[in-house]
Formats: C-alpha cells, sequence, structure tokens
C-alpha cells in the first residue's frame, strides 16, 4: 500500500516537468513539478483530503514523501554542482514560477577550489533506496 505511491511520487516531479521541457514549454527541466510552491499545493491538498477521504491521505502521504525525496535529492544536487562548476551554491529553479532556474543564486567563492565528484547521483539512489526501506518497514511491520 506504501511501496507503489512512494515510486510514483518520487518520479512524479519529473514525469511533468521532462515533457514540458521536451515540448520547449519550460526552458530548462526543471519547472513546476521541481517548485516549492507546486509541493506545498500538494501538502494542503493532502491535508484536505485528509480531513474528508481519509482513505485516500495514506497513499496520498507516500506519494508526497517519493516527490519529497526527490526533491530533496536535486536540491542537494544542484547545490554541490553549481558550488563546484560556478561558484553558485544554489539556483532558483524551486521556487518556479517566481524565480527562474538560474535566479536566486548565492556566490560563494570557496567552491572555485572545492572538487565533487561529477556523478553525485547516488545521492538521489541513496535517498530512494532510504524511502523504498521506510515504505517497506511500513508496509510489514515488526510484530511482538
Amino acid at each position: 500500500q506504501a511501496l507503489i505511491p512512494a515510486l510514483v511520487g518520487a518520479a512524479t516531479p519529473d514525469l511533468i516537468d521532462k515533457p514540458l521541457h521536451a515540448f520547449e514549454i519550460i526552458t530548462y527541466s526543471r519547472g513546476p513539478g521541481h517548485s516549492i510552491l507546486f509541493f506545498a499545493a500538494v501538502l494542503v491538498l493532502w491535508r484536505w483530503i485528509k480531513h474528508r477521504r481519509p482513505a485516500l491521505s495514506r497513499p496520498m502521504g507516500w506519494w508526497i514523501v517519493g516527490m519529497g525525496t526527490h526533491f530533496f535529492a536535486d536540491v542537494v544536487n544542484d547545490a554541490f554542482r553549481g558550488l563546484e562548476a560556478r561558484g553558485f551554491l544554489f539556483t532558483g529553479w524551486a521556487g518556479w514560477p517566481i524565480t527562474g532556474a538560474r535566479d536566486l543564486t548565492v556566490l560563494f567563492e570557496l567552491g572555485r577550489e572545492i572538487r565533487i565528484h561529477p556523478t553525485f547521483t547516488s545521492l538521489e539512489i541513496a535517498i530512494f533506496a532510504l524511502a523504498l526501506v521506510v515504505a517497506i518497514a511500513h508496509r510489514y511491520p515488526k510484530t511482538p
């Protein structure tokens, strides 16, 4: 009951933004699906559903967990890659539509000397694995 919604949630931001980018509706591959505003709207909707339709709130909660792990991994990934490549600590895609993909950058001069392995995707895999472990642990709770 938790695993499928968490998996779908982990893919949701890319399922929204990649097609929009492919059809040139947005200019960067991270937009509305990766936005803090979108995530906040989903949380508000979840709270509303929790009171109106409690049976739907549990799978939706796991969907949100999956989206949150994806969002967190992308934020950390971009922060480190931006720090290494351009000396920026963070890019503003998370504030879409208020900010653009390259707005709200924080210049961090020490970043030019820091070298991080270019494949930071291992963090995304680790966070996704953690979400799976939590989902499975929740599905099969330890009985006394």
